[in-house]
């Protein structure tokens, strides 16, 4: 009898455990990445640093991404490898990430860059998106750096328009006029990537 009480109250001990557990992942706003995926796949308003926007997944191939979004209304081939930040944006000090074409969706309003069909970078030019950290992108970009902080922040400026980029998060936002609006936010593979889950012991 004792022998079973203790199975019993160790198999409850287990199962309290396995619910705390989940309950922290929950409070701590982690997720494994499958479920990331799905959420970003299935809200156009979510923006994963490091991971994706726009319903695009950083990693994923042209077919799939044209299976999901569509043919995109326009496609540009410069013919060999650029670099996004440089040949794009005209920021010599960005982080190296490389493209060889180039897909944007008019009525989505966003852009993908891909490399060797796989996708690189998202850009999307619509405000109205949150983060998956809760920061929302139409309170402008003083509200963003309040949030993002300054640890890692890099400012690249270019006379009327300054980029605030985060190369640990992957995810950097423009300000076209400086006028604390966010015109276009930029999601890369972070430089340090996030971990979503714990790894298990």
């Amino acid at each position: 009898m004792a022998a079973r009480i203790l199975n019993a109250l160790g198999g409850l001990l287990m199962h309290h455990r396995a619910v705390a557990c989940a309950i922290l992942l929950v409070c701590a706003g982690l997720a494994p990445p499958e479920e990331m995926a799905v959420r970003i796949k299935n809200d156009p308003s979510l923006v994963a640093p490091g991971f994706g926007a726009e319903r695009v997944l950083l990693g994923e191939q042209a077919s799939s991404l044209q299976r999901d979004r569509g043919a995109p209304d326009r496609i540009a081939a410069p013919g060999s490898v650029r670099l996004l930040f440089g040949d794009i944006f005209g920021y010599e000090e960005g982080p190296s990430v490389r493209f060889d074409r180039i897909f944007h969706y008019t009525y989505g309003r966003f852009t993908v860059f891909l490399l060797g069909g796989e996708v690189v970078a998202v850009a999307g030019y619509d405000s109205a998106r949150v983060t998956t950290d809760a920061v929302n992108i139409s309170s402008g970009v003083e509200s963003f750096i309040f949030n993002y902080g300054n640890a890692g922040l890099e400012r690249l400026a270019r006379r009327t328009s300054t980029m605030y980029l985060y190369r640990n998060l992957g995810i950097a936002v423009a300000d076209d006029g400086n006028d604390d609006s966010i015109d276009l936010v930029l999601v890369f593979p972070a430089l340090t990537p996030r971990e979503l889950a714990p790894r298990p012991r």
